[in-house]
């Protein structure tokens, strides 16, 4: 357990006050005992940067809110974003915890009218050959997961993802468009099953020792108005270990694996980097750098403060990822990430953090990266 004695931990809300002479919150929080008894409310408006998208004007958001005393923290992101490019990218992405942590609801929203930039499929992809897609894309995930033992739930579910309006507007690289249905439009339509287990109190900060487990099938039908029958499977697996007496300062390892099989996808609901939950693994890779029938994928963290008020910290990151190749759908080689990130405590209520990544990698990865809550 943390020593905090005496120690008044600050957020960027308490320096904004500092800075024009208004009250601060006093308030001591500690990581292992303070429960937040209010909704919080986290917003960060401004522009933000993307290797894909450029330059965009971004309202990002948190609330975070227990919805019992003994409950886990339910945290609702949403973020409404323009690009000077024209694209509109709004995204709502939830767990929400019920009934004393009996009940689970996860949400996955967001419709993007974008131009997604696709490499052709593997992880020998060059980045100089890519092709240009206009096109719209609906994307509607939800589960509802019940618990039958302690921390340990199963649930169902239905995911919807159309992409609508598509045009090959340049043409770099040859995809195979009749094997995996590049039309005007495509649907993946289909009901999922999923295990969870999650000990995570508050997904904002995940402390050393809790674990994240997320096992989910779907099953795309034709009967579903899916364009294709196929079958998905994706296995999340993430664990935290305090390495110091300080409980803030945690070694994170995640495995993300995720396979197609039974039938054909749509190309582009094949796996793709950045196409997780919060679409922040692959770092340093753009969305969509590289694609395949299958992906599995490695990271570790270490993440640590620079201020013992907990305002200011740091991490350091490495991942590895491999994507199966067209021809032989076997995996042939692995592609690194590596980089660092600053780590700002916008709110020391529900623990949320704005973080900056830099990133390098081998296949010429590199850029900048941002987010409101943890990455994993």
């Amino acid at each position: 357990v943390s020593d905090t004695t005496g120690q008044r931990l600050l957020d960027a809300f308490d320096i904004f006050h500092q800075l024009f002479g208004k009250k601060t919150d006093d308030s001591l929080y500690h990581q292992d005992t303070e429960l937040l008894s209010k909704k919080s409310l986290t917003m960060i408006p401004g522009f933000g940067y993307s290797q894909l998208r450029g330059i965009s004007l971004i309202l990002e958001g948190n609330f975070s809110f227990r919805i019992s005393a003994d409950s886990k923290v339910s945290v609702i992101r949403f973020v409404p974003q323009v690009t000077f490019k024209k694209y509109v990218i709004p995204r709502v992405t939830s767990s929400i915890w019920f009934n004393h942590n009996k009940l689970n609801l996860a949400t996955d929203w967001r419709f993007y009218r974008f131009i997604a930039i696709d490499y052709g499929m593997g992880s020998q992809t060059e980045e100089s050959l890519f092709n240009n897609y206009r096109q719209n894309y609906l994307k509607l995930h939800q589960t509802l997961s019940r618990e039958i033992k302690p921390g340990l739930l199963i649930g169902a579910g239905y995911y919807l993802d159309k992409h609508y309006g598509i045009n090959l507007i340049e043409n770099k690289v040859i995809t195979p468009e009749n094997a995996y249905n590049i039309l005007q439009k495509t649907v993946s339509s289909g009901l999922v099953a999923n295990i969870l287990f999650d000990s995570r109190k508050n997904e904002n900060f995940p402390k050393g020792g809790e674990n994240f487990i997320n096992i989910t099938f779907a099953q795309n039908l034709k009967s579903l108005k899916s364009t294709t029958n196929y079958e998905a499977l994706t296995i999340d697996f993430r664990k935290f270990f305090r390495i110091t007496q300080k409980d803030i300062n945690v070694l994170c390892f995640r495995s993300l694996n995720w396979f197609t099989f039974n039938g054909t996808s749509p190309y582009f609901d094949l796996p793709y980097s950045q196409g997780d939950f919060l679409g922040t693994s692959s770092r340093p890779y753009i969305e969509g750098r590289f694609r395949g029938k299958n992906m599995v994928y490695l990271e570790s963290e270490y993440r640590f403060t620079l201020t013992k008020n907990e305002l200011l910290g740091a991490a350091l990151f490495v991942n590895a990822s491999s994507f199966s190749e067209q021809a032989s759908n076997h995996f042939e080689k692995v592609n690194l990430g590596y980089g660092a990130s600053g780590r700002m405590k916008i709110n020391k209520k529900s623990n949320v953090y704005f973080i900056g990544s830099l990133g390098f990698g081998t296949a010429g990865g590199h850029g900048l990266f941002f987010s409101l809550g943890d990455v994993f």
